[in-house]
C-alpha cells in the first residue's frame, strides 16, 4: 500500500492510498466513486461520480488527475499542464496534488489541525498515582451566603494537580515519580495550596454555580441573542472559552480547564465538577477533540473532550472520553467547560525518601534520557510475568525511586523498560544507564505506524534502515539506533517525536 500516485500511474476500483499515519484513506471504489475515509470510516469528500463504469482514477503524465468512463472523462483536478506532478494522501488528512517543486496545486481541503504542546505528555509530564487521597482537614469558605466545605483531600484534589502539572512543566522539570497518593508531606501540601489557588476565589465559584444552574440553558434564546439574558452553555463553551485555550495551547503551554459535569442549584455539588490541564487538540472540520491531562487517569494518554463547534447557538454535545481501571473506554457528558486563570508557583523540593524507610527498601536511579518503566517481581518468578504489589512505577530522567520490601521477601527481580537489571537486597543502589535502543510504547487502542528518520532529515524523503514499523496497541517495540545516527525523528499519527539512545517514545 502507499500514500501515492505518481505520473502515468492509475489507482484502480477496489484500491487505495493510505496517509503514512495510517488514519486517512483515498479509495477508488468499485461503484465508480473517489472517497476520502477517516480512521473510523467517516467519508470527508468525494467525486461524486457513483453508478458510473469507472474502473480507476489516473493521474496523467501532464499533471491532471482524472476519472474515464466509456463515453470519457467524467471528471478531472484540471490540473494539466504540470508535467511530473504527484498525488499525495497526507498524515493532516488532505489529499493533495503537488508540482516537481513541491508546490500544491490541488487538494481536497480535508486536512485536521493537529496541535500538541511541544514536550509535554501525560505519562511524563503529569503524576503518576491517581486523585485518590486520605481524609484530610478543609476549610469552611462563604459562596452564595452558604458555607461550603473545601480541601477535604478524599473528595480530589483534581485542580490542585492540574495546577502543579502546569507548574513542573513551567519550571523545567518533571513531576515526582511516586506512584502512590501522598497524604501529607511537601508535596501533598503544595498540591492543597495549588487546589485553592484553582478555585479563583470568589470568581471561580461564581463561575461554577452559573455554568451548574439549570435555569441556564444550554442553546441561545431569544433575549440572550439580544443580550437581555446570559448565553447559552454552547455559547460560553465554544464562543467565549475554547478561543481562550486554543490560544494557549498553540503558544506552547498546557492549559487548565474546568469541566461542568453536574447541572444543580445545590452549591454543594460544586465538587462534583472536574478540572483537567489540556495540552492539544485536532480539529477535523468543526469536530474538536481536546487532549488532556486527567488526574483521575495518571499516564493516560489518550484522554479527550470532544465536541463540534459548528453551531455554538445550538446544544452542543460534550463528551469526556477516558479508560476506566478496568480497561473500558467510557464517556462522560460534559456540559460546558471553561478555562482557568492560571498564575506560575514555582514548584518546592521534593526531599529524599525517610532514611528509615531505605532500610527495607532499594533505591533505583534512572540515568538515561527517556522514562524508565520499572517493575519489581518475586525473586522465584523467572518468568516474570506479574509485578509484586506497588512494583510497576516510572521513573522520569535523573529522578529516583524507592520500593519497600515486604515482610516476607528480602530479594527481587528488578527490570527497567522490560530489561532485566538483576536482583536487588534491601538498601541496594541501582542506576539505568541506557542502551544503543529507542523504545516504542504504544498505549492507545490502536495499532499505530512508526516512520524513523534522522533528526537532521527535514524533508524526510528516506527512513532510516529498518525504521519503518507498526507498534500494536499496548505493545513495545525497540527500535536499534545506527551507529552513525545520534539523535532520531519518529513521525507517530501526525505528530514528531525526538529521541535518543536509550530513551522511551509513549503515545
Amino acid at each position: 500500500m502507499t500514500d501515492r500516485l505518481t505520473p502515468d500511474q492509475t489507482l484502480a476500483a477496489g484500491s487505495e492510498l493510505a496517509s503514512p499515519n495510517g488514519q486517512h484513506r483515498a479509495v477508488m471504489q468499485g461503484d465508480g466513486n473517489f472517497v476520502v475515509y477517516r480512521a473510523d470510516g467517516t467519508p470527508k469528500w468525494a467525486t461524486g461520480t457513483d453508478g458510473r463504469a469507472i474502473g480507476g482514477i489516473i493521474l496523467q503524465g501532464d499533471g491532471n488527475l482524472v476519472m474515464y468512463d466509456p463515453s470519457g472523462a467524467v471528471w478531472a483536478s484540471g490540473t494539466d499542464g504540470h508535467p511530473g506532478a504527484v498525488l499525495v494522501m497526507q498524515d493532516d488528512g488532505n489529499l493533495v496534488i503537488y508540482d516537481p517543486n513541491g508546490v500544491p496545486l490541488w487538494a481536497t481541503g480535508t486536512n485536521i489541525t493537529m496541535m500538541r504542546v511541544t514536550g509535554f505528555l501525560p505519562s511524563q509530564n503529569g503524576f503518576h498515582f491517581s486523585n485518590s487521597f486520605a481524609h484530610a482537614p478543609d476549610i469552611q469558605i462563604s459562596i452564595l451566603g452558604q458555607n461550603v466545605a473545601i480541601g477535604d483531600a478524599a473528595n480530589g484534589l483534581c485542580g490542585g494537580m492540574a495546577f502543579a502539572a502546569r507548574d513542573f512543566f513551567q519550571a523545567g522539570q518533571r513531576p515526582p515519580a511516586r506512584t502512590d497518593s501522598p497524604n501529607s508531606g511537601v508535596l501533598f501540601d503544595f498540591l492543597v495550596r495549588r487546589l485553592f489557588d484553582s478555585f479563583e476565589i470568589p470568581v471561580g465559584p461564581a463561575r461554577y454555580a452559573a455554568l451548574m444552574s439549570p435555569d441556564l440553558p444550554d442553546h441561545e434564546t431569544a433575549f440572550s441573542e439580544i443580550g437581555l439574558a446570559p448565553h447559552g452553555r454552547a455559547w460560553v463553551t465554544v464562543v467565549e472559552e475554547w478561543p481562550k485555550i486554543r490560544a494557549g495551547i498553540d503558544g506552547g503551554m498546557p492549559m487548565p480547564m474546568a469541566l461542568i459535569l453536574v447541572k444543580d442549584r445545590d452549591v454543594f455539588q460544586m465538587g462534583n465538577n472536574h478540572q483537567v490541564l489540556a495540552y492539544g487538540y485536532d480539529l477535523d472540520g468543526s469536530d474538536l477533540s481536546i487532549l488532556v491531562y486527567d488526574p483521575n487517569c495518571p499516564d493516560d494518554n489518550s484522554v479527550r473532550i470532544s465536541l463540534n463547534i459548528g453551531n455554538p447557538r445550538q446544544t452542543t454535545r460534550m463528551t469526556h472520553s477516558h479508560v476506566d481501571t478496568r480497561g473500558n473506554r467510557v464517556e462522560r457528558e460534559v456540559f460546558a467547560f471553561f478555562g482557568q486563570g492560571y498564575a506560575f508557583a514555582m514548584p518546592p523540593a521534593i526531599p529524599d525518601p525517610d532514611p528509615a524507610v531505605a532500610e527495607r527498601s532499594f533505591t533505583i536511579t534512572n540515568a538515561t534520557p527517556g522514562d524508565q518503566v520499572v517493575r519489581v517481581y518475586n525473586p522465584g518468578d523467572t518468568v516474570m510475568l506479574a509485578p509484586l504489589p506497588a512494583g510497576e512505577f516510572t521513573l522520569p530522567p535523573n529522578q529516583f525511586g524507592t520500593w519497600v520490601f515486604h515482610q516476607m521477601l528480602s530479594q527481587v527481580r528488578v527490570t527497567a523498560n522490560d530489561r532485566f537489571l538483576g536482583l536487588a537486597n534491601p538498601g541496594d543502589r541501582i542506576t539505568i544507564t541506557g542502551d544503543d535502543t529507542v523504545e516504542f510504547r504504544n498505549t492507545g487502542p490502536l495499532a499505530l505506524p512508526v516512520r524513523v528518520y534522522k533528526a537532521t532529515d527535514e524533508l524526510m524523503w528516506a527512513t532510516l534502515p529498518g525504521g519503518q514499523f507498526t507498534v500494536e496497541a499496548g505493545r513495545i517495540f525497540r527500535y536499534t539506533i545506527p551507529a552513525d545516527v545520534t539523535t532520531i525523528k519518529a513521525i507517530i499519527n501526525g505528530q514528531r517525536f525526538n529521541a535518543v539512545r536509550g530513551q522511551a517514545v509513549i503515545f
